[in-house]
């Protein structure tokens, strides 16, 4: 997972950090830098104010699964923690990480909120200085529709990666369907900013190669989104020039920006 997560340190702050992770053996960075980035919990990274040098640490619990409980479970883990300016990582095993000062508890968070629509994170880090990161944020799942939709036309514009529709619906409005390895999403608009609906296929197989029916079938699955039996190939000229008109913008619009840079 990138690291979203940023802490400063003064530079006696940050050697002294640096001095409790040397203490372990060091292995290449290349060795684990990859497993960095695939940790399900967000990375930190810790700055030196007084240089550029950085350290960045990912967490891997020794648990696979934790039973969810009312209060901010304490997540043992252990850590890898990757010194940039060096190239060496090191594997700090959780008996000494948990006496490091600069190092966070790792706590759930689901008791903040039975609902995940009022609570901002499922896991929490927890600093020596009563502050808070978010680990793992909240899914923010799309709400299902109060008003149904119905297609009357759906529109195949081509592409493998990701596949495209355009969709014309009863009340004439144009929406935008788009699959890449299996996750479909169905837009409201063509500038992506409303998600009508989002499905993964294929987690133990990711990238599955799914069938342009497959992919019609799987947004009608839903109550609230329809398909006419006798639906058309082509949406309306007026769906087309708005949805082309968005996407002639869009190149103008990355055009000037890197002439700007």
């Amino acid at each position: 997972m990138f690291t979203l997560i940023n802490r400063k340190l003064s530079n006696n702050e940050y050697q002294n950090f640096l001095s409790e992770i040397e203490r372990h053996d060091s292995i290449p960075e290349n060795v684990v830098s990859s497993s960095l980035n695939g940790l399900k919990f967000q990375n930190i990274t810790y700055k030196n104010n007084s240089t550029k040098d950085t350290l960045t640490i990912g967490f891997i619990p020794l648990n696979k699964s934790n039973v969810v409980s009312d209060g901010p479970e304490l997540i043992e883990s252990d850590i890898i923690a990757i010194n940039k300016s060096t190239d060496k990582a090191y594997y700090i095993e959780h008996s000494f990480a948990k006496d490091i000062t600069y190092i966070p508890e790792l706590r759930q968070s689901f008791y903040e909120s039975n609902d995940f629509h009022d609570r901002e994170a499922d896991y929490k880090y927890h600093f020596s200085d009563d502050s808070t990161e978010i680990a793992v944020p909240s899914p923010q799942p799309i709400s299902r529709l109060d008003e149904s939709i119905t297609i009357t036309a759906i529109e195949y514009i081509g592409g493998e990666f990701p596949k495209k529709w355009l969709i014309e619906t009863e009340k004439q409005g144009g929406l935008y369907l788009r699959e890449r390895s299996g996750t479909i999403k169905l837009y409201n608009d063509f500038d992506y900013n409303e998600l009508l609906f989002h499905a993964y296929i294929g987690r133990e197989h990711p990238g599955t190669h799914l069938f342009n029916e497959e992919i019609i079938n799987i947004i009608s699955s839903v109550n609230y989104i329809n398909i006419e039996d006798n639906y058309s190939k082509e949406v309306s000229d007026r769906i087309k020039n708005e949805y082309y008109k968005d996407e002639i913008e869009d190149i103008f619009k990355y055009r000037d920006d890197a002439l700007d840079m």
